[in-house]
C-alpha cells in the first residue's frame, strides 16, 4: 500500500475569517432576521401583562424576650407560609375572580379549576432578597405580586391581597397578645401562690425558731449582756449574804454559849430570882384585877 500524502496547510488569519463571513453572510443574517420578525409578530399578537407589586414589612413581637421567648425566623416564615396558603386557597381565589370579574373569557371557555390555577400562577409571594421562607434567615420584608392584562385591575387585586395579609396578621397579633396576656396572668398567679407558700414557711420558721433568728442577734446580745449583769449582781448579793450568814452563825454560837452558861447548875441564885420575879408579876396582875 502507498502511504497517503499529507498536504500542508497554512493557519487561518484574520483576512480568511473575513472572507468566510462575507461568503456566508446571508446564511447568518437570514435566521436572525426571521427570528426577530417572528418575535415581533408574537409580541404584537400577545396581550399586554401588567405586574402590580407591593411590599409588606414583617414586624417581630414587641414583648420583651425576658418575659416570653422571642420569635425565630423559622416561626415567622411558618406564619407567613400559613397566611399565604390561606390567601391562595381555592375559596379565596374564587371570590377574587368573582368580585373583580377576572379572566372573563377563560371563565366562559374553561373550567373554574383551570382559571383558579392560572390565577394562582399569576400571584407571587416571596421575601425580598431571595431568601427562603423556610430558611433560618430573618425576613424583614416580603413582596406580593400579581400579573394581569389590565393594570388597574391588577392594582386592585394586589391591594386586596395585601389587605387580606394585613387583616390576617392583625388577627394573629391580637391572638398572640391574648395568649401572652393569659400566659403572663398565669405566671403572676403562680408566682403569687409560690410567694404565699414561701411567706407561710417563713412564718412557721420564725415561730419555731423564735429568738434564734439572724435579725434578732442584736437583741439577743443585749439580753445576754443584761442577764450577765444581773448574774453578776446576784453573785455579789449571794457573797454578801454568805458573809452575813457566817456573822449570824457566829453570833448564834455566842448566844447559845451564853444561854448554856445562864442555865448551868452554878446559877441557882439567878433561877431563884427569876422565880421571885414571876411570882411578883403574878401578884401584881391579881391586884390589878381586884
Amino acid at each position: 500500500m502507498l502511504d497517503s500524502l499529507s498536504v500542508p496547510r497554512r493557519p487561518f488569519d484574520f483576512e480568511d475569517y473575513v472572507d468566510i463571513f462575507r461568503r456566508n453572510v446571508r446564511w447568518l443574517l437570514a435566521p436572525a432576521f426571521a427570528g426577530l420578525v417572528v418575535a415581533t409578530v408574537v409580541a404584537y399578537m400577545m396581550d399586554d401583562t401588567y405586574v402590580s407589586t407591593a411590599l409588606i414589612r414583617v414586624t417581630p413581637q414587641q414583648i420583651s424576650p425576658e418575659l416570653i421567648q422571642n420569635l425565630t425566623s423559622q416561626d415567622i416564615a411558618e406564619r407567613i407560609n400559613g397566611m399565604s396558603q390561606t390567601i391562595l386557597s381555592h375559596n379565596t381565589l374564587s371570590s377574587l375572580i368573582t368580585s373583580y370579574g377576572l379572566y372573563k373569557n377563560d371563565v366562559k371557555s374553561e373550567p373554574l379549576e383551570d382559571v383558579i390555577d392560572k390565577m394562582h400562577k399569576a400571584i407571587s409571594i416571596a421575601p425580598v432578597g431571595g431568601s427562603s421562607m423556610k430558611g433560618d434567615k430573618f425576613l424583614p420584608v416580603m413582596q406580593v405580586r400579581f400579573s394581569y392584562p389590565d393594570r388597574y385591575t391588577a392594582q386592585k387585586v394586589c391591594a386586596d391581597l395585601v389587605s387580606r395579609f394585613m387583616n390576617m396578621s392583625t388577627q394573629y397579633v391580637v391572638e398572640t397578645q391574648q395568649q401572652a396576656h393569659e400566659f403572663l396572668n398565669d405566671e403572676v398567679d403562680q408566682a403569687k401562690r409560690e410567694l404565699s407558700q414561701i411567706d407561710q414557711k417563713v412564718s412557721d420558721f420564725r415561730a419555731q425558731h423564735a429568738g434564734r433568728l439572724p435579725e434578732e442577734m442584736q437583741m439577743n446580745m443585749q439580753e445576754m449582756n443584761a442577764l450577765d449583769n444581773r448574774l453578776s449582781a446576784l453573785a455579789e448579793a449571794a457573797n454578801r449574804n454568805n458573809e452575813r450568814r457566817m456573822l449570824l452563825e457566829n453570833e448564834l454560837h455566842i448566844a447559845k454559849d451564853r444561854l448554856a452558861t445562864v442555865h448551868s447548875p452554878g446559877n441557882q441564885k439567878v433561877l431563884g430570882l427569876e422565880q421571885q420575879i414571876q411570882e411578883q408579876q403574878t401578884a401584881i396582875a391579881e391586884m390589878k384585877g381586884r
